[in-house]
């Protein structure tokens, strides 16, 4: 197909397409607004298939120039949302809390209460780690925690370990954390 029936056959979208835009861009909605998702997918096509055609420079920008627009309009944030996030804050989340109260009291009870259980335990039966651990782990552990030693962890005295890996250790973890939160 030559441009100028390219261009002939699909005019009348392209200024649907730029009366919307104008629309959309001073914040007012088109009456056939819904009908824009289409629209857009259409003119992707179309730009799609005058640059695989090698059409003239200038349809090819004006096309591109009305693709950028609609994405512009297509992904941009939807207005007051950070009023919505913080209305949320405020009484939103207070009200789901509310509202299946039951649901976090059973998850704070299947959390707290085993806790709860193993310190009582261990509290009262101070010797119950020995059916738990091996004596093996259990000296490790009491190694690793003696009083006579200037620091704790299980390099104590007599270590090799310098302060710089303290610090390289340091940034371990807290990169560690970061990148965990962020994967969350």
């Amino acid at each position: 197909m030559r441009q100028q029936a390219f261009e002939q056959q699909h005019r009348e979208l392209w200024q649907r397409i730029d009366s919307q835009l104008q629309q959309l861009e001073r914040r007012q909605t088109p009456e056939d607004a819904a009908r824009f998702p289409a629209r857009y997918r259409q003119l992707c096509r179309q730009l799609a298939l005058a640059e695989a055609r090698h059409y003239s420079p200038a349809l090819i920008a004006r096309l591109q120039q009305l693709v950028l627009r609609g994405q512009r309009q297509l992904y941009r944030p939807p207005l007051g949302s950070g009023l919505r996030l913080a209305g949320f804050v405020a009484s939103g989340f207070p009200r789901c809390v509310r509202q299946h109260w039951r649901y976090l009291a059973m998850a704070s009870a299947l959390f707290y209460l085993p806790l709860l259980l193993c310190a009582l335990l261990v509290y009262c039966y101070p010797d119950l780690v020995h059916q738990l651990l091996d004596q093996q782990h259990i000296g490790h552990i009491e190694q690793m925690y003696d009083p006579k030693l200037h620091r704790l962890g299980p390099l104590g005295e007599g270590s090799e370990r310098s302060s710089g890996d303290d610090w390289l250790m340091f940034g371990f973890y807290v990169m560690n954390n970061i990148g965990v939160a962020f994967q969350t």
